[in-house]
């Protein structure tokens, strides 16, 4: 667990400071070994360029890596415009420096076995060339060691302080980058579920409205006999009227099930059709919801279901949470795991499904992102920002994101 970036920032100058305070005694003992206090600048130069060379190397070992997944279809296609494929902006972590630090400490570490018994005879070439810049002349053996212990202290200074402080700070700071791009990735992924849910209920609230306005137009049309109404009483009507839509219910159904077009563009269109008018039919009796529910689970119905999840995205009622998480599985169609997963998306939006919903549903999203195309994809992804709006952090939408990479 890291500490917060405060307190790593205070450590991490203290760490400095003893390391600056280090450096001036270690340059003091250097001077008084040659007997000139005039090679503490170089001996400086020297503690600052191994430290620096240190810091470098234990930068590259604690470097974090980055999971992400770029996916190819991530696109803008929707089901009303599965014919213009324009990709969708997405922005990704720049994993180059990850990568070189891959090869980079593979070959050093490489490099370093190999060559592990040449190690000190290098380290005394170095050290002699230092002692010389030193004394200004042949070294003796007392500088030759004071220029050793520069070399290995501030190199072995500089790999601990460089990995300690990328992985105990920059990880933490390049996380918090990462966190607040991937957000605003969510909340334009939320904002787009939001809009598309809201366009499948304008289009049912259409079918309903002209429905509606068709009646209006008989009933001007056909001469009001005095009394009619006052001859037949609600529980006569009611029947009469909730059977009637049931029977239109499962022609439409069948008609969704058992409808073709030459192009996947067509089909999309005509199934969009015929799945706003389900829902319109839906929202014109409440008990309409009960029945397609019983139906749908008794037959594992697609037509049915993509009826109900229309309802449901254009006016989502108590209850509707239970009902799609019963009925989501069933669904092969992948227009009908859209539908489906519009809903889920707008029963989150609207407060009615919650953190006790997450599991099932996800389960749900799961089975169909395995054979998704890229437009079922885009709309899962969206799905999933609208849960993490409504539930925020949650160990199940981590785990799918982790999963599928979104």
């Amino acid at each position: 667990m890291s500490l917060p970036i405060n307190d790593e920032l205070k450590n991490s100058k203290k760490t400095f400071i003893g390391i600056l305070i280090g450096t001036v005694f270690i340059t003091a003992l250097a001077g008084c070994a040659s007997g000139d206090f005039r090679s503490i600048p170089v001996t400086l130069l020297w503690a600052l360029a191994c430290f620096a060379t240190g810091t470098c190397l234990g930068f590259l070992f604690g470097i974090p890596k980055v999971l992400q997944q770029d996916s190819e279809g991530s696109d803008n296609s929707g089901p009303n415009k599965l014919g213009k494929s324009s990709k969708a902006y997405r922005q990704l972590v720049n994993t180059n420096l990850i990568e070189i630090s891959d090869w980079l400490t593979k070959i050093i570490v490489g490099l370093g076995l190999i060559n592990f018994g040449k190690i000190p005879s290098i380290v005394l070439g170095v050290a002699t060339i230092f002692a010389q810049a030193i004394t200004g002349g042949d070294p003796s053996k007392g500088v030759i060691s004071v220029a050793v212990a520069v070399i290995v202290s501030y190199t072995a200074t500089g790999l601990l302080f460089g990995y300690l402080i990328t992985r105990l700070y920059l990880a933490s700071a390049f996380h918090k980058a990462d966190s607040s791009q991937f957000s605003a990735i969510d909340a334009a992924r939320a904002a787009g579920g939001a809009v598309e849910s809201l366009q499948d209920a304008v289009a049912a609230q259409t079918v309903r409205l002209n429905s509606l306005t068709k009646e209006i137009s008989s009933a001007k049309q056909v001469p009001a006999e005095r009394g009619n109404t006052e001859n037949l009483s609600k529980e006569v009507v009611a029947p009469s009227l909730a059977h009637e839509h049931e029977d239109s219910l499962s022609a439409l159904a069948r008609m969704y099930n058992q409808f073709s077009a030459p192009t996947r563009e067509a089909r999309v269109i005509g199934r969009n059709d015929i799945s706003a008018k389900m829902g319109a039919l839906i929202n014109t009796e409440p008990s309409l919801r009960e029945w397609i529910f019983n139906s749908a689970m008794s037959l594992g119905d697609d037509g049915l279901i993509v009826g109900l999840a229309t309802a449901i995205n254009s006016e989502p009622q108590k209850g509707d949470n239970h009902r799609l998480a019963k009925l989501a599985k069933f669904v092969k169609y992948k227009h009908g795991q859209y539908k489906v997963s519009t809903a889920i998306g707008r029963l989150f939006d609207s407060g009615i499904a919650t953190e006790q919903d997450v599991g099932c549903f996800l389960e749900a999203l799961s089975s169909y992102y395995k054979d998704s195309d890229a437009s079922l994809r885009r709309r899962i992804a969206y799905t999933i920002a609208q849960i993490s709006k409504a539930v925020g952090e949650n160990p199940n939408v981590t785990a799918f994101r982790h999963r599928f990479g979104e």
